[in-house]
């Protein structure tokens, strides 16, 4: 076998390598299921007109629009961030533990994930 071909085996297998343990961190995420108790996995989200938005079983790795948010409840395992704005930048404005609601009509949100900045 040719030095070139060893050393392009050597890659393929350090890049198969380096992706396998990726793939082990992100699956060692904490889940935002099942909530304290157990039940139904959600985030509630009221806008400003009264309508109640729900998100079920929401991804920890996502940030969700929640345009215009005013109150909510938090029926996951994970704290939820509260943001001022459409993409979860900057700093979170506030923040819902598990089974925990909200409610501030003096503070519009936008949008909320589940890691804060």
């Amino acid at each position: 076998m040719s030095v070139r071909r060893i050393a392009l085996r050597l890659v393929v297998a350090l890049a198969l390598a380096a992706g396998t343990a990726g793939m082990a961190q992100a699956e060692a995420k904490a889940p935002a299921c099942p909530p304290p108790g157990g039940g139904a996995c959600y985030f509630l989200w009221t806008d400003t007109d009264g309508n109640q938005h729900v998100d079920s079983n929401p991804d920890t790795t996502l940030c969700y629009q929640s345009p215009q948010t005013i109150s909510g409840a938090n029926h996951t395992s994970r704290r939820v961030y509260l943001y001022g704005d459409r993409d979860c930048q900057g700093s979170a404005l506030k923040f819902v533990d598990p089974g925990l609601s909200w409610r501030d009509s003096g503070t519009v949100l936008w949008s909320y994930s589940f890691t804060g900045r």
